[in-house]
């Protein structure tokens, strides 16, 4: 049986690291859940806590994400 050096294990776990655009934590896309936005040719990807914060002003000011209409109906329940 051959195990992975350590070192491969890490670079594929640093692969599924992305820094959140708003509060810059980072976050593991394996373990947790972000949200992709766009607007225009921008892109932008925030961790859970920043879209339940602020969703309504990034679809205010023309983000677009495919969750907005899943977060209205939860807020209208």
């Amino acid at each position: 049986m051959s195990e992975k050096p350590e070192t491969d294990s890490n670079q594929e776990e640093e692969e599924y690291i992305v820094v959140c655009d708003n509060c810059n934590d980072e976050i593991n896309c394996m373990k947790e859940n972000i949200y992709c936005l766009s607007k225009n040719k921008m892109d932008m990807a925030i961790c859970v806590y920043c879209f339940d914060d602020c969703w309504r002003e990034l679809k205010f000011d023309g983000w677009e994400c495919d969750d907005f209409s899943q977060q209205s109906e939860v807020d209208q329940s």
